[in-house]
């Protein structure tokens, strides 16, 4: 995932690293983040939490952009945006 980060010249501010997923989705359902999490939390997500399919260039794997769907900050809703354009391109 790094690499894919390092081919595009970005480099995410990580605030937080959490590994329970739960609290992670809690997290972003109270909008204190957003985050990069296994496709499998999906199937524990509380209402109001969406996943956007990210696909890095490298090795993939099943790694979703989870976030509120609605009430987001401005700078959340463009990173939002950005993540499904780039989704929506594909490989």
């Amino acid at each position: 995932m790094w690499n894919s980060f390092r081919k595009i010249g970005a480099q995410p501010n990580i605030v937080c690293e959490l590994i329970d997923k739960s609290t992670l989705l809690q997290f972003v359902a109270q909008g204190l983040e957003i985050a990069l999490a296994p496709n499998w939390v999906s199937n524990i997500a509380p209402p109001g939490v969406a996943f956007v399919p990210f696909e890095p260039h490298e090795m993939p794997i099943d790694l979703y952009l989870v976030f509120r769907k609605s009430e987001n900050s401005d700078s959340e809703s463009r990173f939002i945006k950005t993540v499904r354009t780039v989704a929506a391109k594909g490989p």
